[in-house]
């Protein structure tokens, strides 16, 4: 593979290359780009006796901290509002605030930039109301204010639960009504809406009802000045169908300034359902957008609608219910209307309920939103929904798109609070508490998504980079081995060209017409057939570096044989394989043959009154193959002397062919030692040669 790899970088331009390699590894491993990014800035264990919220009070740009205490085991509730962090003020209620009930909420009655707190104590079996102006000298407004009572029970689905509310000035007197709904559980009452006049410290409640309406907000119409009020309702069937607007069915509610109902209520059969209510303008008229979320029997199908002011049907678009649909959602978001489900699908609608656009919020597990605000400070809401893993939350940006993760620690049951903090530098945090911990985020663009195709291009410059440097670095290999290869050629050529000098040529020619003047023909066909032999051996191999040992040993025999009749059989020679030693192993070609030479014309040539000898000994041991050629001549120091013919500008090629080869074949490393033999008076009868040819990562 590696080896494709590089005749790849080597027949392709490496931009190609770089371009194939760079798409691959979008494809194979993409960059997530978020566009926008969530940093945890702060952690802190939460005290199930206070909690927390955050309000920019005084409209100067920083929220203040507002902590509700539970003291004197749930006897006695305190508020306190922070500036920076110590204490301004702190008001002390008979009663305790009920943190899982939503009992305290932050409004600006009169409009004078001077924001008031409204809390929630209870007492007994009674709800009261208290009202503070945190940064007015008369602070408190309202104390022990009763609103309602409720049946007391030992069970946390008993009791009273104070729902979401807001603020709107119902009566036109120029200061703002405060508005919010009650639940209650088993105990079936109270479940109503109430109105809460400040200035004339009035209270309207709306009829009595058995169903619980929940998320209660205002709105207004084309032709009213005033505004009206609506909500979600929810149908779990603790009262019996003769109870008024019975939680059998849901209803489609919309109350007026006085908490009468603007239309007759429309119901819905059936229970377990809830039946989510948000009001919306088309064409300049004012309509109500509704989601029959049932999750009871699966033969009645879920359904969106859209119903006009006088609570008549106008349109209607039945669901699939391909699994459990307890946690769909429904927005309206500049007016235009979104349905979520449970998995995290969004479908943008039109007027008549159908999709236009359609995409899914990856690891969004719940459809209606836990929180909506202004997190990063562009003037447009964020939305917070809750991700499949327990501790798991996505925030979009206004348009339901760009999901980022973050974790805050909580029972299963038990989800966080979440609110806005105005640092006062022009940013924003978002405060998370639960009932295990108190978190602050950091939520804004992430830089890197608007550099992400300079991201690209440096990622493909690199990648390109890498390619170049590597090709130029196998071009440069293999440039070098190729004139290593041209220089062992080179080498190799003048060593043949030595072997095969014209004045041997010459004497041979001589030699075989002596042959043939004594009518000697058979032996001098031989000699012609064995230089021939020698001369196509150096043909076919003329343009290879290395060759099979074998061939070496077939080429050195046939040139002792020729050299035997040229020096009228004054010697003799043997070759002997031992070991099973392998013989297709290559060596450079001529390495043998270079030492051969120099034991006949250094050595056994030159012997008076003895027969020479030369042999050849080739043997294996693991993975070094040793080949031994010794002679029995005159020596190396008298044959330096006695000839003008020296051996040292044939060991100097035999180095360099040596040297190049070990730099150009890695697996394989060549060397070689020259003894003096010596006989019996210590005289230098012969020369000995060792050839070492070591094979790296193979073994027999």
């Amino acid at each position: 593979m590696l080896n494709n790899l590089k005749k790849l970088l080597l027949s392709w331009h490496p931009f190609l290359v770089s371009l194939v390699i760079f798409i691959i590894l979008l494809i194979v491993a993409p960059i997530e780009w978020n566009r926008y990014r969530i940093q945890q800035e702060n952690n802190q264990a939460a005290n199930s006796k206070e909690f927390v919220t955050y309000s920019d009070l005084n409209n100067d740009g920083k929220s203040n901290k507002i902590e509700f205490v539970n003291f004197h085991n749930e006897k006695i509730a305190s508020v306190r509002v922070y500036k920076g962090e110590r204490i301004i003020n702190q008001w002390n209620f008979d009663g305790h605030i009920p943190k899982k009930k939503l009992a305290y909420f932050v409004g600006d009655k009169d409009e004078d930039e001077r924001k008031e707190v409204y809390c929630f104590t209870f007492r007994n079996d009674s709800v009261l109301l208290n009202i503070v102006d945190p940064l007015s000298d008369s602070s408190i407004i309202l104390k022990d204010r009763f609103i309602t009572s409720f049946q007391k029970e030992p069970t946390e689905s008993s009791g009273c639960n104070i729902k979401k509310g807001g603020f709107a000035d119902f009566n036109e007197d120029g200061i703002k009504e405060f508005y919010f709904s009650t639940t209650a559980g088993y105990n079936r009452q109270p479940r109503r809406v109430f109105i809460y006049d400040i200035k004339n410290d009035s209270l309207k409640v709306s009829e009595k009802a058995g169903i619980a309406l929940t998320n209660v907000s205002h709105f207004y119409t084309e032709d009213k000045t005033k505004p009206l009020i609506t909500g979600h309702s929810r149908a779990f069937g603790n009262h019996t169908e003769e109870f008024p607007y019975t939680d059998q069915k849901g209803w489609l509610m919309v109350f007026d300034h006085n908490l009468d109902f603007f239309f007759k209520p429309v119901s819905f059969d059936e229970y377990p359902m809830r039946l989510l209510v948000k009001p919306f303008k088309y064409n300049g008229e004012t309509y109500l957008f509704a989601h029959r979320n049932y999750w009871g029997s699966k033969s009645i199908p879920c359904a969106l609608y859209v119903f006009n002011m006088e609570g008549n049907l106008v349109h209607e678009r039945k669901l699939k219910r391909k699994h459990h649909s307890k946690n769909t959602g429904i927005l309206i978001i500049d007016n235009d209307l979104y349905a979520l489900s449970g998995e995290g699908d969004v479908h943008k609608l039109d007027f008549k309920l159908n999709t236009t656009e359609k995409w899914k919020i990856e690891g969004a597990d719940k459809g209606m939103p836990e929180f909506r605000g202004d997190l990063d400070n562009d003037g447009k809401n964020e939305y917070i929904l809750k991700g499949k893993e327990q501790n798991e939350f996505l925030i979009t940006n206004e348009k339901l798109r760009h999901p980022v993760s973050f974790n805050v620690q909580c029972n299963e049951m038990a989800h966080p609070d979440f609110t806005v903090i105005k640092t006062g530098e022009g940013e924003k945090l978002l405060y998370a508490e639960s009932d295990q911990v108190k978190l602050k985020f950091s939520y804004g663009q992430n830089d890197l998504y608007n550099f992400r195709f300079l991201v690209y291009v440096l990622l493909f410059g690199a990648i390109w980079f890498i390619v170049w440097l590597f090709s130029h670095i196998q071009n440069r290999i293999v440039s070098h081995r190729f004139e290593l290869q041209q220089r062992i050629n080179e080498l190799q050529l003048k060593s043949v060209k030595n072997h095969m000098a014209p004045h041997t040529t010459f004497n041979l020619l001589n030699s075989i017409s002596a042959l043939l003047n004594k009518g000697d023909i058979e032996k001098a066909d031989d000699m012609i057939g064995k230089y021939a032999k020698l001369l196509r051996h150096s043909v076919i191999y003329s343009d290879k570096t290395v060759i099979p040992l074998s061939e070496e040993i077939n080429y050195i025999s046939h040139y002792l044989e020729i050299e035997q009749y040229r020096f009228n059989n004054s010697f003799d020679y043997s070759i002997d394989v031992y070991n099973d030693a392998d013989l297709n192993i290559s060596v450079p070609k001529s390495l043998l043959h270079t030492f051969v030479e120099n034991a006949v014309k250094h050595g056994v040539r030159h012997l008076v009154n003895k027969r020479g000898m030369i042999s050849i000994g080739v043997s294996q041991e693991r993975n070094v193959h040793k080949i031994e050629i010794k002679d029995n001549g005159i020596g190396r120091e008298k044959a330096a002397g006695s000839t003008t013919e020296s051996t040292q500008s044939g060991l100097k090629s035999i180095d360099k062919i040596i040297r190049f080869h070990n730099q150009y074949i890695k697996k394989q490393k060549i060397s070689y030692q020259i003894q003096n033999l010596k006989d019996e008076s210590h005289e230098y009868p012969g020369t000995h040669v060792i050839i070492y040819i070591r094979r790296y990562g193979r073994k027999k």
